[in-house]
């Protein structure tokens, strides 16, 4: 049994504290609905590759491979690649796979919670290169600080750095963005980040991208997760329902599962009642705007060496760390790249 996965959820049903479930989300288990599988790997694919109203992962991966060859100068070649959440299979070969080619990288490194995926990625990158060396490091990026000391590219896409955990607020909690970015430099120390995340702010699109059924099956796979694999009983993942929560003063989105049908379950042992309309808070997607980015950049001592956008309002930055040293005299962007 996950023993992460079952203090997590039963901290997420007792709101004891702002529970971050985005990590489990993409885990893969037998969990079914109607004969469905529930699978988070298996809907994350489905929601990333195939869903027309959801384009934040095809954009990611077009602005990232757009953009490989304006970034090349800025860094040094055969620099050890640090990847940050690698993702699925899908994801591996269309950005990592390219990185690891334009940067012709000496070392790469899979970087993940899940020893599972960790270890995928560094397999797939010793099939599409076996000249490269691979290890892994397995742990949150959220809360383990690596002291890596070397000089690195780590590259952090998918627009994973807005789920940041917080409760539903109209404060951005621009104090968690600035520690974010700490952990993440632990694995670029002296050398750099590159990062991608979602700026769309508005509210029609938001509800297009977020409130179908796409959106739907993948943020409410954990429910059926728990069902399927935690020691709990009288619960029914079906008597739930998704609610994409925006808050346009803190530029945040909260997926929430509110409960449509009070519930008396025991899980671990422990007797807890959902009652009905009570909301699970599973994560968040904040947009982060440029103006709010950028002020966390200056609070860590980072230099923005390159930055651009695309149309459907997907950001790629390229940082250098306070300890390393530019490639290139070149002074910091003063307009945006904007393509697509």
């Amino acid at each position: 049994m996950d023993t992460d996965f079952l203090n997590d959820f039963i901290d997420l049903l007792t709101g004891s504290k702002s529970a971050h479930m985005s990590r489990h989300m993409y885990a893969d288990h037998k969990g079914e609905r109607s004969g469905q599988s529930m699978s988070g790997a298996k809907l994350w694919a489905t929601l990333a590759n195939d869903e027309p109203d959801y384009p934040i992962a095809r954009a990611d991966v077009w602005l990232l491979n757009d953009s490989l060859s304006d970034i090349l100068p800025y860094i040094p070649p055969h620099i050890p690649l640090y990847d940050l959440g690698p993702g699925n299979k899908s994801a591996i070969e269309s950005k990592s796979l390219k990185l690891l080619e334009k940067v012709e990288s000496s070392r790469y490194v899979a970087v993940d919670a899940s020893e599972a995926y960790a270890e995928a990625a560094a397999q797939a990158v010793k099939d599409a290169f076996p000249q490269i060396a691979t290890a892994l490091c397995v742990g949150d990026i959220y809360t383990d600080k690596e002291k890596v000391t070397e000089p690195t590219l780590a590259y952090f896409g998918g627009s994973t750095i807005g789920n940041i955990p917080n409760p539903v607020s109209q404060d951005f909690p621009f104090d968690r963005l600035v520690d974010t970015l700490g952990y993440l430099l632990s694995y670029a120390r002296k050398g750099w980040l590159l990062l991608s995340f979602d700026t769309t702010s508005n509210n029609a699109e938001l509800h297009k991208r977020y409130d179908n059924k796409a959106s739907e099956d993948f943020a409410c796979n954990v429910l059926y997760r728990a069902a399927c694999e935690l020691p709990i009983e009288g619960f029914d993942p079906n008597l739930f329902k998704h609610v994409s929560k925006w808050v346009p003063e803190s530029h945040q989105l909260a997926h929430l599962l509110v409960a449509t049908a009070e519930q008396h379950i025991k899980i671990n042992g422990q007797k807890l009642v959902i009652k009905k309309g009570q909301e699970l808070h599973i994560t968040n997607s904040y947009k982060i705007t440029p103006k709010i980015f950028e002020a966390a950049l200056a609070e860590v001592g980072c230099a923005l060496e390159y930055k651009s956008f695309d149309t459907t309002g997907m950001a790629l930055y390229l940082v250098r760390s306070p300890y390393a040293a530019p490639v290139l005299a070149r002074s910091t962007p003063t307009t945006d790249n904007v393509i697509g």
